[in-house]
């Protein structure tokens, strides 16, 4: 992902998830997520998400959301910061999946490209969309274009 605090690289691994709701028609998505920053800061991240029940084998045009939070360091479970969170809007493209960051990269991270920790008053929610498309690849692919920066 390319923003203006930054080049972002991303890896995620999810499947259909058993938690769901009966009353909502959408299948739950649960998985984790790799992400390194700008400043090749990496964060183990929990991912979740959404896309409609028993869509096609193909998938292709179908809608599909993902969030994810940091769970990254020891004892993870118990602290309440969970920065940075991202989330991710777009539709299969088989495939890819192409999708748009809904502003959540220019509100977890500074221009810099650290994480927004410290609550600045004023400062708008997103200042910018950021378009990605995810590709089937491995961690290793993860690995490597990470370091390449």
């Amino acid at each position: 992902m390319h923003a203006k605090s930054g080049r972002y690289v991303l890896y995620v691994r999810f499947q259909p998830s058993s938690a769901g709701s009966r009353i909502i028609p959408q299948a739950n998505l649960g998985g984790v997520a790799f992400l390194c920053t700008p400043r090749h800061e990496r964060f183990y991240m929990h991912l979740g998400g959404g896309m409609r029940r028993n869509p096609d084998l193909t998938k292709d045009g179908e809608s599909i959301g993902l969030y994810m939070n940091n769970w990254s360091g020891w004892f993870s479970s118990l602290k309440a910061d969970h920065r940075p969170s991202l989330e991710f809007q777009g539709h299969w493209q088989n495939p890819k999946i192409v999708m748009d960051d809904k502003g959540s990269i220019s509100n977890a991270f500074n221009d810099d490209g650290t994480v927004y920790r410290v609550h600045v008053r004023n400062r708008p929610y997103a200042t910018e969309i950021v378009p990605i498309t995810l590709r089937p690849g491995s961690y290793s692919d993860f690995k490597q274009a990470c370091d390449e920066r």
